[in-house]
Parts: structure tokens; sequence; C-alpha cells
């Protein structure tokens, strides 16, 4: 047995994988049921590893979704992926069939039984002796309802999973709540994993999705959990860790799941633990642990970084620089103030006492600031988001789990500098 089959982050289930009644038996439930799946929380908190737990991937339509993908491409993944081929024309007729000219549209190429209809707008033909077995059906692959049925008929049964949902722009994400609707009435049925914290995300989208979808939030992580995690995989690794080991690794992850199966496996990797066979070794010094959240550190804060100072720049001048303020009171009140959320009126106050126009910001600045927080990480290329803000209890989170624990670790005083050393001038 490999130490990466046991602990640390993977898209595979790992053996130190945890039931939790709460979350495990809902998307048990949920998948018993006719209703849409949405995973949600921050990230490297299980998303994948709870569906995949459940679903077999294998066996499923899998898009990973991606920052520039459209409405379009998602569909024609999903068709491609079903054995739906797609065409741009019609095929000109053969053997005891006149040539026509073709209309240039899409059509789904569809195994059936029965012969090809070739529609022209010069002349009508048909051709018996090419693809027989086939249909081909126009369609508009931007439209949920064609999409839809020619999955039905096709008898498409397969979960589609949909991963990183929040790569798309939120404009995306609006136009796809509406056509999920449509998919459940039709019976087709989705899996969304997506960073994001706050309820009812996509019922804000669309309110006719309530009581279609089953949301499943993958937080909090309890610390019998955690518990649960190092015995299981100590077991599997045939090592154990003391209990001075797993307290402080647990306080050292802050919630975060995946970072508590990181530092597990660099503890081992410490220790000299690479495998199953390097055992029976009682890992219980303190040392492992403090070097772990070093290389863990060094390992976050270049990706925390660059985000910082990429969210900072904004999408150039403006006259308040909000963003970067912004950024500079996380770094100047660290993760003491960033744990457990950010109110909006604070945030305020915050930006107010360090603003060089601090008189010229209005509440509705601020407003304006942390609604556009996910289209400025998105256009930012921030992925996953480090933040992301909750209108309806107006409270500004992290929504990557690494970022709480880089806010503790990292020097956040040299970060400052490089932050404030790039700020445009006003």
């Amino acid at each position: 047995m490999e130490l990466t089959d046991v602990f640390g982050v993977s898209n595979a289930v790992i053996k130190s994988y945890v039931e939790r009644p709460k979350v495990d038996s809902k998307i048990k439930m949920a998948i018993k049921s006719d209703r849409q799946i949405i995973v949600h929380g921050a990230s490297k908190q299980g998303k994948s590893a709870l569906v995949s737990k459940y679903i077999n991937y294998s066996d499923s339509i899998v898009v990973r979704l991606t920052p520039n993908m459209e409405i379009a491409g998602i569909y024609h993944s999903i068709l491609r992926q079903s054995g739906v081929v797609l065409k741009t024309s019609y095929t000109d007729g053969a053997g005891s069939s006149m040539k026509t000219e073709a209309k240039a549209k899409i059509k789904a190429v569809i195994a059936i039984f029965g012969s090809a209809e070739v529609e022209g707008s010069g002349g009508i033909g048909f051709s018996r002796d090419l693809e027989t077995n086939y249909q081909e059906v126009p369609f508009n692959l931007e439209l949920a309802q064609d999409v839809g049925e020619l999955l039905r008929k096709i008898h498409c049964k397969k979960f589609i999973i949909l991963e990183n949902f929040h790569y798309l722009s939120e404009e995306i994400q609006k136009i796809f709540s509406y056509d999920l609707r449509t998919f459940q009435e039709i019976g087709i049925r989705f899996v969304i994993l997506g960073v994001w914290r706050e309820k009812d995300r996509m019922t804000q989208y669309n309110g006719d999705l309530l009581d279609r979808i089953e949301e499943i939030a993958v937080e909090p992580w309890d610390k019998t959990d955690f518990n649960k995690i190092a015995v299981i995989g100590s077991e599997y690794l045939n090592i154990t860790f003391s209990n001075l080991i797993i307290e402080r690794t647990i306080a050292a992850s802050f919630g975060s799941v995946g970072v508590f199966q990181e530092l597990l496996k660099e503890i081992c990797l410490e220790a000299g633990i690479y495998d199953d066979t390097c055992g029976p070794v009682a890992i219980d010094n303190v040392f492992f642990l403090e070097k772990a959240i070093k290389t863990k550190t060094t390992a976050y804060t270049g990706r925390h970084q660059r985000a910082l100072e990429s969210l900072a720049s904004g999408l150039g001048p403006t006259n308040l620089m909000l963003p970067y303020y912004l950024v500079k009171v996380l770094l100047a009140n660290g993760y003491d103030y960033v744990n457990g959320g950010i109110s909006r009126e604070d945030l305020e106050r915050n930006i107010k006492q360090i603003h060089s126009s601090r008189d010229e910001v209005k509440t509705s600045n601020i407003t304006a600031l942390l609604n556009s927080l996910a289209d400025l990480q998105h256009k930012k290329d921030i992925n996953p988001p480090i933040l992301g803000y909750d209108s309806n209890i107006r409270l500004l989170q992290v929504v990557d789990s690494t970022f709480n624990f880089f806010m503790k670790n990292a020097n956040l005083r040299s970060i400052m500098h490089e932050v404030t050393s790039n700020k445009t001038t006003n």
C-alpha cells in the first residue's frame, strides 16, 4: 500500500476516507431521487471524493469545466461522450441519389435503425447506401430542450458530472441554472461540483429550482472526523500517530481536510514512511509536523501571493482602487481577521481607516466591490477563487481552504511589501 493511496489530496477515493452520516447519507438519498445534485464547499474539502465514493466516474459523463467554456461547448462535450456525432452539414448523396446542395446547420447523428435523410435547398434526394443504421436530427446545440431530447432519444441514463462549476463566468452559471430545470423535467440527471459556501446559490439564480435540486455542503469537518482519518490511514500503513501529533495537526489544519491530509502525508515522508512495508513505526516526534508545516507553507505561498497581487491590481487604475485596499486590509490583519468571515460593515470600516481618500469611500462602493469579487477573480484567472461574498448574510468568506493555513503561517509582512510596491499611483 503506497503512502499516496492513504494520505494526501487525490482525485481518487483514498483509503483514509471516512463516512460522515450527515453528508454521506444525504448524497445517497439524493442519488435515489430524481433531483439534480449540487455539491459545494471550499476547495480541497472533499467534494470529488464524496461524489466518486457513490457515483462511478467511469460510468458517468464527466465534463471538467474551464474558465473559457460556453454553454455550447459544455453540451458538445456531453453529447460527444454519450456517443452522439455532431455534423455541421449534410452528407452528399451517393449511388442512386443525385448530389444535393446541403444546408449548413448542425445535426446530430444518432444510432437507430433506418435510412439517413438528406434535406437540400437545391433538390431532394435520399442516400440509402450510406449510414443506413443512423438518423440525422437537426437541433440547436445551445438549447437545453434539444440537447435533453437527444439524450433521452438515445436512452442516456448516465449521471452527467460537471466539475469546477465555479470556473464558469457568473453569466454562464445563471444561464445554466435555467437549463438545469429543463433537464430535470426531461429526466437528465446532473451532479455539479463548485467552490462556494453560501446556501441556495443556484436557486438565487433561478427560483424555479427550489425543490428540484439537492444541495450538499461538504463542510464543516468535525474533530472526530479528523481523528478517524488519522487512525484509519495509520492502520493501512502499519504505523501509529501519537495523540499529540494528531491534535496539533488538526489544530494546524484550520478545519481543512485537504490541508490535514497533506500534513499527514508530509509527516510520514519526514518519518521515512513511503508505504506499508516501512512499519511498524510509532510517529511521535513533533519536529516532523513542524517540517511538514514549513513544506506546505512554501507550497501554498507561491500561489496565494500571486493571487493577492493579481487581485490587488484590479481591472486597471480607478479612483478608489478598492481591490488594492481590500488585499491590504487582509494582509494587515492576518488569519484572525479572515477566520469565520468578514462582515461588509467591518470591511468598510477597515478600508476607510487606511484609505488615502477615505471620505470618498461610500457603502455603495464596498457593496459593489464585494458583489464583483467573483467576476474579478474569474477575469484575473484566480481559480479556484480565494474569496466569496454571501450577499444573503453580507459576509465575505474564504473559499480556498488552504488560504487560512497560508494566512497563519506565511510571512505576511513581506508579502504586504510586494503588494504595496506594485501599487498603481492614484
